[in-house]
């Protein structure tokens, strides 16, 4: 992906733009739900319930199963966000007053 993105901006696409939510790249991996065979067992050696699949899911890889528990700004910042944009966001005090978040 990042070689497809060079030749972009080599030809004259704005950097910028690739910085915009729309355009990140999907995990490799996508999997709305992690099921686990009948013979895996949790520690009642009982095989494992859907909730606890879920729940199992969301700890292990919150942004693929989008039923994220991380409801502050720094928790879906840490798990969403590309790293090489997380140094580029602003202060929360500053977030605050955009726009968008005054009418939340």
């Amino acid at each position: 992906m990042e070689a497809r993105i060079r030749k972009y901006i080599s030809k004259g696409v704005p950097a910028s733009l690739f910085e915009e939510p729309g355009v990140w790249k999907y995990p490799v991996k996508i999997c709305h739900l992690y099921l686990t065979d009948e013979s895996t067992l949790n520690a009642a050696g009982k095989p494992f319930s859907l909730e606890e699949q879920i729940t199992l899911a969301e700890q292990a890889e919150p942004s693929r199963t989008q039923w994220t528990k991380y409801c502050t700004d720094t928790g879906r910042i840490a798990h969403v966000v590309p790293k090489e944009l997380q140094q580029k966001l602003l202060p929360p005090d500053e977030r605050k007053k955009n726009p968008v978040s005054l009418t939340l």
